[in-house]
Parts: structure tokens; C-alpha cells; sequence
């Protein structure tokens, strides 16, 4: 599998570190940042309770990646503005523990908006809590080129658990742990 040399691997999300909220909605919920982590508190226990951020994404596939620290082993999803009646269902996480949560999906077309739920509607009681951490969203058609992306297992045991911006220097191979 070849990567386009140049191009550097990317994290299209701002703030997935959580400095703050700058950037961020909480649907069905009020949202702080503290230590690095996002706490979506429940006013609502609606279907699509979830953490957004507006993204302009082109067509192509994308690996998402983040840690989620829900208090139910309710479905845990990603979709965008365009692929929202076909979520990518990304595990069934370990209650009061963080997981890690990822996946590979087909964007279809142009997109605005990004959306990582966790679904409420059964269990969750208003006031309860969802945390997120660690938000990553790369383009994998723009970094190896159309028909040559990589799955889910490479993205997972290649990219670092987490990092903002644009990874730089050398080869793919030496960056930021990459191999």
C-alpha cells in the first residue's frame, strides 16, 4: 500500500484533546472540558444524543478514532451529515471504563458535520454522564489515494492513539511512532 508522499497524516478534528469546548455541541446535553476529556451531562435521553463538530469532508474514506467513558454498554456510533441514516456502528463499550472506539468508513458525499453518539435512549436517566477523549478523523483517500486505504486493523496498529494536527518529518515510517 503506498501513501502519497506529499501528504502527511492529518487529524481534521480541532480541539480533540478537549483544551475546552471551543468547537463543540452537545445534543440532548450540556458539555464541559476538563483534563483533556469532554463530559456530555444528560438534560435529554434521546436517541441521537451526541457530541458534534462541524467538518467540511470530501468524498473519500476516513478512519475515526477516539476514547468514550460511558456509564451503559449501550451502541456507540459515528456519522456524518451525509451518512446518517446508515451509522457506522463502532462497538457496544465496557460500562465506567474508557474504551477505545474506531472504525473505517465510506464518506459518500460532500459532509458538514460530524457526530459521535452513544445512544441514551434506553438505560441513561437525565443528569447521567458521557465522556469523550482523544477525537482523531483522518482522510484516508487524500493520504494513500483512492482505492488504496488501509483497514481498519493497519489504521489501528500504525497511526498513535492520538494527535492533533498534521504529523511532519521523514518518512511515513518515523512519524510521530507511525511504522
Amino acid at each position: 500500500m503506498g501513501m502519497r508522499r506529499s501528504f502527511k497524516p492529518t487529524n481534521i478534528v480541532s480541539n480533540g484533546a478537549f483544551a475546552s469546548v471551543t468547537g463543540w455541541t452537545g445534543t440532548d446535553g450540556t458539555i464541559a472540558a476538563a483534563n483533556n476529556e469532554c463530559t456530555l451531562t444528560l438534560t435529554g435521553t434521546g436517541l441521537y444524543t451526541r457530541l458534534s463538530q462541524g467538518i467540511n469532508m470530501p468524498i473519500g474514506k476516513y478512519y475515526v478514532s477516539f476514547e468514550i467513558y460511558p456509564k451503559y454498554a449501550n451502541n456507540t456510533l459515528f456519522y456524518t451529515s451525509t451518512v446518517a441514516v446508515n451509522p457506522v456502528t463502532l462497538t457496544l463499550p465496557t460500562p465506567n471504563v474508557w474504551n477505545k472506539v474506531s472504525g473505517v468508513f465510506d464518506n459518500t458525499d460532500i459532509s458538514t458535520g460530524t457526530y459521535f453518539m452513544h445512544k441514551t435512549n434506553a438505560s441513561y436517566v437525565i443528569g447521567d454522564t458521557i465522556k469523550f477523549r482523544k477525537i482523531m478523523l483522518i482522510n484516508l483517500t487524500l493520504l494513500f489515494g483512492a482505492g488504496n486505504e488501509p483497514t481498519l486493523a493497519w489504521c489501528n496498529n500504525n497511526f498513535p492513539a492520538w494527535f492533533d494536527g498534521t504529523l511532519g518529518g521523514g518518512s511515513f515510517g518515523g512519524i510521530g511512532g507511525l511504522k
